[in-house]
C-alpha cells in the first residue's frame, strides 16, 4: 500500500529569512507610525476646532463691544446736544420778546426785519438739532405737556381746554424738555386755580 503524503499542517513552517523578518518589522513600525500620526492629527484637529470656537467668541464679544461703544457715544452726543439746546431756550425767548416789542414800536422796520431774520435762522438751527414746539392753544390740557398756571372761567372754550399760552413749551427728539405754561378753561361758575403739573401727576 502506498504511503499517504503528509498533511499541510504536519509540514514544518519555513523559517523567515532575515530579509522577510526585517520587512515585517518595518511594516509593523510603519503601521505604528501611521496610527500615531492619525492620533496626532485628530488631536490637532480638535485643538484647531477649539481655537476656532474661541476666535468666534472673541469676535462676537468684540462686535458687541463695538455696538455698545457706538450706542454709548450716540447717547452721550444726544445728551450733550440736548443740554445745549435747553440752555439756548432762554435766548430764544428773549429774541421772540425783542421781535414782539420791536413790532409794537414805529420807525424800526429795518431793525425788526433784521431781528426776525436772526430769529428764523436760530429756530431753523434748533429744529435741525431736534427741537420742536409743543402745541398748546386750543388743545386739551395734558399734564405731560402742559403746566397749568390758572383756571380761567370760560363760556366759549370747553372745560379743560388751554385758552392761553404764557410760556411756550418745547420737545427735543420727542422728549419734553420744557412744558408749556398755560391757562386752562373752567366752567363759568369755577374760578379756582388749576393744579400744577406735579399735583396732577401725583393724582
Amino acid at each position: 500500500m502506498p504511503k499517504e503524503p503528509p498533511s499541510k499542517e504536519a509540514l514544518p513552517k519555513p523559517e523567515p529569512t532575515p530579509a522577510i523578518a526585517h520587512a515585517q518589522a518595518e511594516v509593523v513600525k510603519l503601521r505604528q507610525q501611521v496610527e500615531a500620526l492619525g492620533k496626532a492629527l485628530a488631536e490637532e484637529q480638535q485643538r484647531a476646532e477649539t481655537y476656532l470656537n474661541e476666535l468666534r467668541y472673541l469676535k462676537a464679544d468684540f462686535d458687541n463691544f463695538q455696538k455698545r461703544l457706538r450706542r454709548e457715544f450716540d447717547e452721550l452726543a444726544e445728551l450733550s446736544s440736548q443740554r445745549l439746546v435747553v440752555k439756548l431756550l432762554g435766548t430764544l425767548d428773549e429774541l421772540e420778546l425783542a421781535v414782539a416789542s420791536a413790532q409794537k414800536a414805529s420807525g424800526n422796520e429795518a431793525f425788526v426785519t433784521g431781528v426776525e431774520m436772526v430769529l428764523r435762522k436760530f429756530k431753523e438751527v434748533l429744529r435741525q438739532e431736534g427741537l420742536s414746539s409743543i402745541e398748546a392753544l386750543g388743545k386739551p390740557f395734558d399734564p405731560g405737556l402742559h403746566e397749568a398756571a390758572l383756571k380761567v372761567p370760560s363760556e366759549e372754550a370747553p372745560e379743560g381746554t388751554v385758552v392761553e399760552e404764557i410760556r411756550r413749551g418745547y420737545m427735543f427728539k420727542g422728549k419734553v424738555v420744557r412744558p408749556s405754561i398755560v391757562k386752562v378753561a373752567s366752567a363759568p361758575s369755577s374760578g379756582q386755580e388749576a393744579p400744577s403739573r406735579s399735583e396732577s401727576e401725583a393724582k
